[in-house]
């Protein structure tokens, strides 16, 4: 089987990532699968672009600026940030914070992670052309989380369907067939997701979509209208039985859970 795995969000190194993917990876036997890592992803100044380039034996590595997500690069992007400008609903998450800050910052955010996805599956998908390679497994993670499970063969067979699957949010509880809460944009599988290469492609296409989708459920908060997007769509998705946690700086993120 041919397993490809893309590391997209910010860029953070925040722990011994090949220590952790090479581990993730270990009870698979890599003489019958291969498995690729490709990057896509964005960077701030505080970064040392060489040691995050290291990190992995990515096959392509794309890394941008966040400098540069003006509304010429990401689609839509100045007619969403309109609509965070004058977006009104009550929200009860935020109800004890500036709105607008919050609101704004996570909305710009969510775009970006979905922008990222899209191209990262594109760089993925004309590398396969390019090389001749049918991806059969595809698992989206982020630079800052540490896998506490390792992969299995049960996982990959789970892919050979058209169910996607998606890790569950270690910030904040959700349901996924119910409202869904985090601390910022928090959208399904924002950690991790995975599944086959044709329902991989439909979830990154939710990129060309995020603007309508906001308007039409008049919300900012991207899980909701993503896990209506996958609706739409007839996308089957689960929860993944595969668990993990985010690094940050000072140490492991604490689980926090709003009690709505």
């Amino acid at each position: 089987m041919n397993i490809a795995i893309l590391l997209t969000n910010s860029i953070r190194l925040n722990h011994n990532i090949k220590e952790n993917i090479d581990w993730f990876l270990s009870d698979l036997d890599l003489s019958v699968h291969t498995v690729d890592i490709f990057c896509s992803a964005w960077y701030t100044k505080d970064i040392n672009l060489k040691e995050a380039e290291n990190a992995l034996d990515f096959k392509v590595f794309d890394l941008e600026s966040q400098n540069e997500y003006t509304d010429s690069l990401m689609l839509n992007y100045e007619n969403y940030n309109n609509f965070l400008n004058t977006y009104v609903n009550e929200d009860p998450l935020y109800n004890d914070y500036s709105k607008f800050n919050f609101t704004k910052g996570g909305g710009i955010h969510s775009l970006y992670a979905i922008y990222k996805i899209n191209r990262g599956y594109n760089i993925i998908k004309s590398y396969s052309k390019k090389n001749n390679i049918k991806y059969d497994f595809i698992l989206k993670t982020r630079f800052d989380f540490e896998f506490c499970q390792k992969l299995s063969e049960s996982h990959l067979v789970e892919c050979k369907n058209e169910n996607a699957y998606f890790g569950k949010d270690s910030r904040a509880e959700y349901n996924l067939e119910h409202m869904m809460y985090t601390y910022t944009d928090g959208w399904i599988g924002e950690e991790y997701f995975y599944a086959n290469d044709e329902s991989f492609e439909k979830i990154s296409n939710l990129y060309y979509s995020y603007y309508d989708l906001s308007l039409k459920h008049n919300t900012w908060i991207t899980h909701v209208w993503f896990k209506e997007y996958l609706k739409e769509i007839s996308l089957p998705f689960k929860k993944s039985s595969i668990f993990g946690r985010l690094r940050r700086p000072n140490g492991i993120w604490e689980m926090t859970i709003y009690n709505m």
